[in-house]
């Protein structure tokens, strides 16, 4: 390496909003404490999607990184770091260790790249950020993954709570704004971290969709069992949180006395699925066998008079304007073949009525006008009572040539 080929480069301007950008060997990134989401390497995620497509394609995005911060809160920050060039990377940055932010998946991929003897992964590119104190950066992890469908709820929720302990000061409100999140989602959230530790743990293995791990975490704790924690992996949300208002119904009503323990408390209503109560409409026998009275059936599937008759008013409505707007070009056509013309304002479909274009062509000074408005007036009779017209009906002014055949 010559003199013109290092250079020295400062640090410390470097900011979460304008990174400094750099490669470096990827063992000088290390984990600090707990990270937001735990790299499974049987999964097919990471097997694929990660390790697959960098090994294939090469890292696309940069890792984030950031400098450690001391026991005393003082950062700990190089202050310039050299810059090499090699041929096949470009950039290479070495200096001390440094914190991951942000690509822990990224980084393990690259480790198991170079155990597997593939040596050009030895370095990674990143992006560093400057000093980050502990929730910062626990912050920027959530902000990073809480859009991510592999970022499950259980550690968007273990993150947070990590957040508000560090900072016992901060409300929900001050919390959520700095995740640009909305405060009752997160307030949502935070209560999956009250659950048991085998749900907590089902909610943050990704095994509980996110509607369901949320509305779990509304059932009152001493409630809260593996049978619930299987409904909630395998029930669709719609079913799942129908059942947890029932089960939480229940728990008041034995709560103000109104049910003892052990005792049966009837499930809130709920609408049976459309397609079992087209069934019992469709199936006599099964109505019969049911008491179900056959009009009440038609008025909840929108079969009954009323429903049907407003149906056909709005589909002769909408036959009336579209034959409104056939008559109007017409006969604005067949005006047009008598000499008569139009501003643009009249041509537009709240301009001139086919009235007043008919009144245009009778009191025209061509000949056959007046025979024309009257061909015009049949037609448009004819179109808007739905017999329609055969043959030519335009009318056009005495001499004219006949029209094209079809």
């Amino acid at each position: 390496m010559t003199e013109a080929q290092t250079e020295v480069v400062d640090l410390s301007t470097a900011t979460e909003k304008n990174p400094i950008p750099m490669v470096i060997p990827v063992t000088l990134v290390k984990q600090h404490g707990k990270t937001l989401r735990k790299v499974n390497k049987d999964s097919d995620d990471y097997k694929v999607q990660v390790l697959g497509s960098i090994r294939d394609e090469g890292q696309r995005q940069p890792i984030s990184l950031a400098s450690f911060m001391d026991e005393d809160g003082n950062p700990v920050q190089p202050t310039g770091y050299i810059i090499a060039e090699r041929p096949h990377k470009g950039k290479i940055s070495t200096f001390d260790e440094v914190l991951l932010v942000d690509g822990g998946h990224r980084v393990e991929a690259h480790l198991d790249l170079i155990a597997e003897g593939l040596a050009e992964f030895a370095y990674i590119r990143a992006e560093y950020c400057g000093v980050m104190s502990q929730e910062d950066r626990l912050i920027a992890q959530v902000q990073f993954n809480k859009n991510r469908v592999e970022t499950t709820p259980g550690e968007i929720a273990e993150q947070c709570g990590k957040i508000l302990m560090t900072n016992p000061g901060w409300t929900q409100e001050q919390l959520a704004k700095k995740l640009h999140m909305n405060k009752g989602t997160l307030s949502q959230l935070l209560k999956i971290n009250r659950l048991p530790d085998f749900a907590r743990e089902a909610c943050s293995n990704g095994d509980i969709n996110a509607a369901n791990a949320i509305k779990l975490a509304q059932l009152p704790t001493d409630l809260v069992d593996t049978d619930w924690v299987d409904k909630a992996k395998t029930t669709t949300c719609t079913e799942f949180a129908q059942e947890i208002d029932d089960a939480k119904k229940a728990a008041r009503a034995r709560n103000t006395g109104d049910a003892k323990p052990g005792e049966f408390v009837p499930p809130s209503p709920k609408v049976r699925k459309a397609k079992d109560i087209i069934e019992l409409y469709e199936d006599g026998e099964k109505r019969e066998e049911l008491g179900l009275d056959f009009e009440t059936l038609k008025y909840i599937v929108q079969q009954d008079d009323d429903t049907m008759a407003a149906a056909r008013a709005k589909h002769e409505e909408k036959l009336a304007s579209k034959a409104k707007g056939q008559a109007r070009a017409h006969c604005l056509r067949s005006a047009k073949g008598f000499g008569i013309e139009f501003t643009p304002e009249e041509e537009k479909a709240s301009g001139l009525s086919v009235e007043d274009i008919i009144a245009r062509v009778a009191d025209s000074d061509r000949p056959g006008a007046a025979e024309g408005a009257q061909s015009l007036t049949k037609y448009v009779a004819g179109l808007m009572s739905g017999e329609g017209m055969s043959g030519d009906s335009t009318a056009k002014p005495e001499g004219s040539a006949p029209s094209k055949a079809r």
